[in-house]
């Protein structure tokens, strides 16, 4: 906590109202255990170009998100402490089928493919950063995870995403 609250600080410093009040509100409460959770969550956050950022979790029973120690109980919390949206039945995706996309994963760009150039649904997974949490990405700390971005790539390869 003492490093968000320190990242936070910084940044206001620097730039006095670069942290929306309701960000500031949000980290006020936050625990220890709060924020390790959700530095965890965001290792798992992709750049969509003309989309935004997201945590992309398709399955939370895959091996990234068990060894992590990331379940629905987490993520749960995590939804009502207002850091992320968890969406268990349809999932976020774009709304307008495409036959390519770009995605990146920590600075790592991915150039995707339609099989067959098939325009298809794009899906992102089961869970949104809210506006707090997209805010406090950038000073979550996060690291990437290799295995979780082959993992995530071989997800969108079964849905018909192949990288070019």
């Amino acid at each position: 906590m003492q490093q968000i609250w320190a990242r936070i600080l910084a940044g206001e410093v620097a730039r006095p109202g670069s942290f929306a009040p309701r960000t500031l509100s949000v980290v006020r409460d936050l625990t220890k255990h709060d924020a390790h959770l959700f530095t965890k969550v965001c290792s798992f956050a992709w750049a969509i170009p003309g989309s935004g950022l997201f945590p992309v979790i398709h399955d939370i029973e895959a091996p990234a998100f068990v060894e992590a120690n990331i379940d629905f109980p987490q993520l749960m919390h995590l939804t009502s402490i207002g850091l992320i949206e968890y969406e268990t039945q349809t999932g976020f995706g774009l709304k307008l089928p495409v036959t390519e996309i770009s995605s990146s994963y920590f600075g790592a760009v991915y150039q995707l493919k339609s099989e067959g150039g098939q325009k298809r649904r794009f899906k992102f997974g089961h869970t949104l950063f809210t506006a707090v949490g997209a805010e406090l990405f950038g000073i979550s700390g996060a690291q990437k995870n290799d295995g979780y971005c082959k993992a995530t790539l071989e997800t969108w390869s079964q849905d018909g995403w192949k990288q070019t």
